[in-house]
């Protein structure tokens, strides 16, 4: 808050002249599959076995659902000088978030986590205070805050048994996490974001963070709104300092003035209540939401593997007040400042009215939670819920066809496959059932948390986590509509 002045190469061994002729096997029989699907019909699926109420010509919908064990976690920490309480909150219940993960059958998946600030600087004004020309330049902070150990490397590493800390994960975040509250007040959330991660524009040190066939999970800390401008910006020019000025007072509300609208128009320097339908204003001064949500979309060939999670103010309610401080010649005057939508015992937040409409162009995969939380534990363990997701096979998007509780032993009509990268080409290694075979081995079984489907897929690897770049995907035949007698 500012106050007045590469390729991912999966590491199992080659596949065997035998294996790779399986291997072909099953991938032709998938795009046999999906050929057929692509006319809104399917082939019965070749493995398990036909039971149940269908005849075996019955021709039903596919769905396919993949999860990833490879997941690149890059936290987003507001250091502005009113963030200490918060990221003291984040770093005491960092363990709930990795407990989560930690919990998934497979045990912890292969994670890199790293950690950027806030702070680009303010643009082409190299005096404005506490702000420096460039700021952190969206460099991976990797620096030991107290008497810890940091991780070895600008980011956290631990893939399998290899790992790059000494310690628990949690140790290990928690000593490069506690930023401080000496970054620039006017704060770059999803620019430095976006520099820390572009190959363009990115230091050096955060090379090899960003895996080409991980899922992207970025959590955002925040008591303010993003307030991204263009590098050449002049917006943060400290020599406006009255509410008569061009730029008005040097002070956060530039960021509420020129990057937000209400009811379509741009906010004013006047006292108001209530005000509605705030959005990003996209022809404003800072860096268009559209343009940033395009980016981290097109970091992944699916943008379903961008997740984005986002800690800050909730955008409503939006009022303006007016507050008195001192102007230029030591004359007092009232000036515009935003009314803070939450308060906690640790602190205020503003409306995060930009960073709102970020988080909600990533639809399902989005969310946003209010950082005016005495407690973190709730959110941490949410975010953590909705991260291991993406590596856990637990709800099944749609209910199965041929599953019966009343007949014992019936299969749904799935196939499920682990997918691996070997030189440029998708290989898919058929699972069989875990009525057929040891670990690893599927199973399904009825599940009261999964609302949609009713029914919970499992993947039992006997404990062992699979090789680094592995997805699962899996692909089971549907019932047409939920009312279908095919799946009473």
């Amino acid at each position: 808050m500012f106050a007045s002045p590469t390729r991912t190469v999966a590491t199992r061994d080659p596949p065997s002249r035998a294996a790779r002729r399986h291997l072909v096997i099953a991938v032709g029989a998938l795009l046999a599959a999906f050929g057929a699907s692509a006319c809104g019909r399917t082939p019965a699926l070749s493995s398990g076995p036909r039971v149940g109420r269908q005849p075996a010509t019955q021709l039903l919908p596919v769905f396919t659902q993949s999860v990833n064990n490879d997941i690149d976690i890059l936290f987003l920490i507001d250091n502005s000088m009113s963030m200490k309480e918060e990221q003291d909150n984040l770093r005491r219940n960092f363990p709930v978030f990795t407990r989560v993960l930690k919990d998934l059958p497979q045990g912890l998946p292969n994670v890199h986590i790293a950690v950027v600030s806030s702070d680009l600087g303010s643009g082409r004004s190299n005096d404005v205070p506490g702000c420096a020309a460039e700021g952190d330049r969206g460099r991976f902070q990797n620096v030991p805050r107290g008497a810890c150990t940091a991780p070895r490397g600008s980011f956290i590493r631990a893939v399998g048994n290899q790992r790059n800390f000494d310690g628990d994960i949690d140790q290990a975040f928690s000593c490069i996490a506690a930023l401080g509250t000496s970054g620039c007040g006017f704060e770059h959330q999803l620019q430095s974001l976006r520099v820390a991660l572009d190959p363009q524009l990115m230091p050096d040190e955060n090379a090899g963070f960003l895996r080409e066939h991980a899922v992207l999970a970025i959590v955002l800390l925040t008591d303010e709104d993003d307030c991204s401008a263009p590098v050449g910006t002049g917006l943060f020019a400290p020599a406006d300092t009255l509410s008569s000025d061009v730029l008005g007072p040097l002070s956060s509300f530039r960021c509420n003035e020129f990057g937000h609208l209400c009811d379509g128009k741009r906010v004013s320097r006047q006292a108001a209540a209530n005000l509605q339908n705030c959005r990003s204003a996209e022809d404003g001064r800072l860096t268009k939401i559209e343009e940033l949500v395009e980016f981290f979309k097109t970091l992944k060939a699916d943008p379903n593997d961008v997740m984005v999670a986002a800690v800050a103010g909730p955008p409503t309610p939006y009022s303006v007040q007016l507050v008195r401080q001192p102007g230029r010649r030591g004359v007092d005057e009232l000036q515009a400042q935003v009314t803070p939508s939450c308060q906690s015992a640790n602190g205020t937040a503003d409306p995060a009215v930009r960073i709102r409409d970020f988080v909600d162009a990533f639809g399902a995969n989005g969310s946003l939670h209010s950082i005016c939380a005495d407690d973190f534990t709730p959110v941490m363990k949410g975010i953590g819920e909705e991260v291991a997701r993406r590596a856990s096979l637990e709800c099944l998007a749609a209910p199965i066809a041929d599953v019966d509780p009343d007949v014992a032993g019936v299969q749904a009509r799935c196939e499920v496959f682990d997918e691996t990268q070997y030189q440029g080409a998708t290989l898919r290694e058929l699972i069989p059932a875990c009525s057929e075979a040891a670990p690893p081995c599927w199973r399904i079984q009825p599940s009261a948390k999964c609302a949609v489907s009713g029914i919970q897929m499992v993947v039992d690897r006997g404990g062992a986590a699979p090789a680094a770049g592995t997805r699962i995907n899996v692909i089971c035949e549907t019932c047409e509509a939920p009312s279908d007698v095919r799946c009473r």
